[in-house]
This record gives structure tokens, sequence and C-alpha cells, in this order.
């Protein structure tokens, strides 16, 4: 995992306790759309599946089915 990789997944666990963070803040800090930062942190759950601890990676994915439900 990258910094880059490291810096959303530490942002998407900073912002769980609120939901998707706003696209403002995405635009700024990563330079992506809600979309493209969705799918950004689903390849990083995916692919480094032991970064983080398992509920944290449960509440990541619930977010992100909820979120994409709503699109």
């Amino acid at each position: 995992m990258d910094s880059f990789d490291t810096a959303i997944i530490e942002f998407a666990c900073q912002w769980l306790p609120y939901g998707t963070p706003p696209s403002d803040e995405l635009i700024t800090r990563f330079g992506m759309t809600t979309g493209r930062y969705e799918q950004q942190l689903a390849r990083i759950l995916d692919d480094y599946p032991s970064q983080l601890p398992v509920e944290d990676r449960r509440r990541l994915w619930l977010q992100l089915a909820e979120s994409r439900q709503y699109q």
C-alpha cells in the first residue's frame, strides 16, 4: 500500500462516524470525485484486506454499499 492509499484509508476511517465525506473535501484532499474516491477505496479494501482491523473494513464496505444504493 502506498502513501496515497494509506491517506485515503485514514481519511475514510476518520469519516466513518459521519458517512461519506463531502465532495468538496474529496476534491480538495485527493483531487477526485465521490465516485472515483469510492472506486479507489473499494480497490484498496480488496487489495489490502489485512491492513485494517476487521470491524473498520466491514464498516467501510457497508458505507460503500449504502452510498452506491442511493446513486
